[in-house]
């Protein structure tokens, strides 16, 4: 089965995946992986983990459940996400459309329906085999930081400086990093936090199938004309478009930074994938 959302809108998908795995009474089992019921976490670094990725290697990917009452519905989200993170890591397809219409000496574009898939299938069997590393609740809600042991821990690569203010450098610019595409995604903020996050993060992959050297794009143009007929005179209106659908697969999206600019609301994502 594949699983479908919406532009920008993969944020709202809120699957609570309880038969991948459980939690346990005590915290996670001794090889770090989460087991049937839950208490306490970790709050060494609270959610910094989130603007800060640089200690972990490119097999290490999160999940963050948005705050419910519910803990271990939460921890099982929380897992959810994080495995679908995974799952989308191996394998996404994504495709957009930008129509651009003319009509007199007005001149308008717009993006019309975009799609993410991923393999649903996949999850479950992500899910088992993750290695739980951080488990973190706050006010936001509860994050889990995880190694998937199938991968190899690669170093991460570095995303660049930043300026006196500590803003990134990659936000207007997106670095130059060798054996990868390198594209930044921005939304305005949602209400929860793992919503903005991961519109940021589709956002992202569509920039990144945009600038891929494998993406397919079709156009196609249309042109329509209206005649009015009063009592005096006949007037004629028209306009004219062009539907651009953009379509491609990326494999190896990854999450490489991010940034939240609190003065403007917008959450930054900067992504990677190999070339």
């Amino acid at each position: 089965m594949k699983a479908v959302s919406g532009f920008a809108a993969l944020a709202s998908l809120l699957c609570l995946v309880s038969s991948c795995t459980s939690f346990p009474e005590r915290g996670a089992s001794p090889d770090g992986s989460v087991e049937e019921g839950l208490t306490p976490v970790s709050n060494t670094r609270h959610f910094d983990a989130l603007w800060n990725l640089d200690d972990y290697p490119m097999n290490v990917f999160y999940g963050l459940a948005a705050p419910s009452g519910d803990r271990e519905a939460m921890a099982a989200e929380a897992l959810y996400r994080c495995a679908r993170s995974v799952a989308i890591s191996e394998h996404l397809y994504v495709s957009t459309g930008l129509v651009t219409e003319s009509a007199g000496a007005q001149l308008q574009s717009w993006a019309s329906r975009g799609e993410a898939v991923y393999d649903e299938s996949s999850i479950e069997g992500i899910a088992s085999r993750l290695k739980t590393l951080e488990l973190i609740e706050g006010k936001e809600g509860m994050l889990l930081i995880a190694e998937d042991p199938a991968k190899t821990a690669v170093r991460r690569p570095d995303a660049g400086g930043r300026d006196k203010t500590g803003r990134p450098a990659w936000i207007d610019s997106p670095p130059q990093i060798p054996g990868y595409i390198a594209a930044v995604g921005e939304t305005k903020g949602y209400r929860f936090l793992t919503d903005s996050l991961e519109a940021a993060d589709i956002g992202a992959a569509y920039a990144l199938m945009e600038a891929s050297a494998d993406t397919v794009t079709e156009a196609r143009s249309y042109s329509e004309t209206a005649k009015a007929t009063g009592q005096t005179q006949t007037g004629e209106a028209g306009r004219n478009g062009v539907f651009q659908l953009s379509r491609g697969t990326i494999q190896g999206f990854y999450v490489l930074a991010r940034w939240f600019d609190a003065r403007k609301n917008v959450y930054y994502t900067l992504a990677v994938c190999p070339v």
